[in-house]
């Protein structure tokens, strides 16, 4: 209900961790004013901004004021969403013409933490929700919840909660029995969790504790069977008044660092369900992720100097790497006569002509004789638009993945997303994701090696010009968008081979100096962060820190 508002942070959290495909059937059984269905649209549009098909959004809600707000946000969004009025744990109202509660792809909710139900209610439920799922909880009601999510799942859905941090620790490590740790046993012996997310402290408008996201799978990649990953998130926090927030830029790296399921100290942590066991079935994140400790405390003073003066220097090399791109290009390299051509001066030894003429054909996925093959996924959100790499991919059966993974990449192309494309999301493939599958969202350019080094087109679609060239010719208000074709039909300058070769050698040179630059700057926030937050929660004493 709408007394449970979820922070707009933790709602897009959660929509990027469920990655909703066009046409899933996603539900919230919580739904309040509807802003978590909301947001699984959003998200669904960012990452498929193309598709015309839209997600098939339904919600319950108890409170007559939320289910009256909830129909007006739909309309202010316009979306198509189909609102039940009910008490979910009594009277659930999405059910199939069998009396049974209809299976969704998505399920996302913020219930009511520590809810006091009655145990009658789970004893002689109707549905059958709880006694096959680990057996009738005590008097709490969070575990229910988490039953009655699992009941709400398709054979291949996947779930995010929000639940009080006590639901994944409550009964471990008791000599006594506990229901709800036999029931957290009961999902991770079948391998239903996928993973628990703690949140920072005071982000609730009800509560000043931290909460936490349980995320339920039924069908997880081969990656991750077996395993459980743990996301602490309390760091990414930044205080407010009068709740607390994790800022924008901290929703992706959050939500791709979770889907990659691999550890980084400090945040993330994945164990197996033997280490679960041998938990006791304890999954909260901070057992298991400590948060890193600065190993020598700086005066502050000296930390924000620092930090100043290395964003200064990732500007100053952000000018030159642009500067040099343009010389470059430009000029070539060894400063011989210019010559007049229709997309500015260039050497006389140079030649114009149209990007696919540097290229091989491409292809797309061929469905039928790969059907069962287990893929990475490149979509238009896996792009980092700081370091133009790919950051994130997901997994799929090729059957199963979303529509738009249709074309195939191989090691050493570049893709370049062709939706607002002014955002220049591009990328070079690594050999890690060599024949792999990206969104037909992207112009995929793979290079002809008679005409062009190895990622000279990566370069080149990062130069300004291009970029600006394609700003002229793109289509749509709502979704500017570019055809592969007109990507390829791009006039480029193209020096000789061995001349490209050189330039992707100075041009790589100063890109690793950047990233090196990039990465010393987060590290610097990190620090400054961590100490600032320890300072204020009293941790350490400003008599601790050298302030001369």
């Amino acid at each position: 209900a709408g007394e449970f508002f979820t922070p707009t942070e933790v709602g897009f959290l959660m929509a990027h961790l469920m990655r909703p495909r066009p046409g899933e059937q996603c539900h919230d059984y919580a739904c309040g004013s509807a802003g978590l269905l909301v947001k699984l649209q959003l998200v669904a549009r960012e990452m498929d901004p193309t598709s015309r098909v839209p997600l098939k959004l339904h919600g319950q809600e108890l409170q007559a004021e939320s289910y009256a707000v909830a129909h007006m946000n739909a309309i202010i969004h316009d979306m198509e969403v189909e609102i039940e009025r009910g008490d979910t744990m009594i009277n659930p109202k999405f059910k199939t013409p069998v009396g049974r509660i209809a299976a969704h792809d998505v399920v996302v909710a913020n219930p009511m933490w520590n809810q006091p139900f009655s145990p009658d209610l789970f004893a002689n439920d109707p549905f059958d929700r709880f006694r096959p799922r680990g057996g009738v909880t005590s008097g709490k009601g969070d575990w229910a919840w988490l039953q009655h999510t699992l009941a709400c799942l398709n054979e291949r859905g996947r779930a995010a909660v929000v639940l009080d941090t006590g639901a994944v620790t409550r009964g471990s490590g008791s000599k006594h029995e506990d229901r709800e740790r036999n029931i957290r046993k009961w999902f991770v012996d079948r391998d239903l969790i996928d993973g628990v997310i703690l949140l920072p402290d005071n982000l609730f408008y009800n509560t000043s504790a931290a909460g936490v996201v349980v995320v339920l799978s039924k069908r997880k990649p081969a990656a991750r069977k077996g395993r459980i990953v743990l996301l602490n998130a309390s760091r990414r926090v930044r205080k407010g008044r009068p709740k607390n927030f994790i800022p924008e830029e901290d929703i992706r790296p959050l939500a791709e660092a979770f889907v990659k399921g691999e550890p980084v100290e400090g945040e993330v942590a994945v164990i197996t369900r033997e280490q679960a066991e041998e938990a006791d079935y304890n999954l909260s994140p901070s057992r298991w992720v400590g948060q890193t400790e600065a190993i020598a405390l700086r005066p502050i003073k000296d930390i924000v100097s620092e930090m100043q003066r290395l964003d200064d220097e990732v500007r100053q090399v952000d000018s030159l790497l642009a500067e040099t791109t343009h010389q470059l290009l430009a000029h070539g390299l060894r400063g011989e006569a210019q010559k007049e051509t229709e997309i500015g001066p260039m050497p006389k030894s140079w030649v114009i002509e149209p990007l696919d003429a540097l290229c091989e054909r491409t292809e797309t996925i061929d469905l039928q004789r790969e059907s069962e093959r287990i893929i990475k996924y490149v979509d238009v959100s896996s792009i980092s638009r700081e370091f133009l790499t790919i950051e994130a991919t997901s997994e799929y059966m090729l059957r199963e993945a979303p529509s738009r993974a249709r074309k195939r990449i191989l090691k050493g192309d570049v893709i370049f997303a062709t939706v607002r494309p002014t955002l220049l999301r591009a990328a070079y493939v690594p050999a890690e994701l060599n024949n792999q599958v990206c969104s037909t969202a992207f112009c995929v350019l793979r290079r002809n090696p008679s005409r062009a080094a190895d990622k000279f087109l990566y370069y080149l679609v990062q130069r300004e010009q291009f970029v600006q060239q394609l700003a002229g010719i793109e289509s749509g208000a709502s979704y500017p968008a570019i055809t592969d074709r007109a990507v390829k039909e791009q006039i480029v300058p193209v020096p000789s081979l061995p001349e490209q070769r050189k330039i992707v050698t100075i041009l790589d040179t100063v890109s690793r100096e950047i990233d090196l630059h990039r990465r010393k700057l987060n590290m610097l926030n990190d620090l400054f962060k961590t100490l600032l937050d320890m300072l204020m929660k009293g941790e350490i004493r400003i008599g601790d820190v050298a302030l001369s």
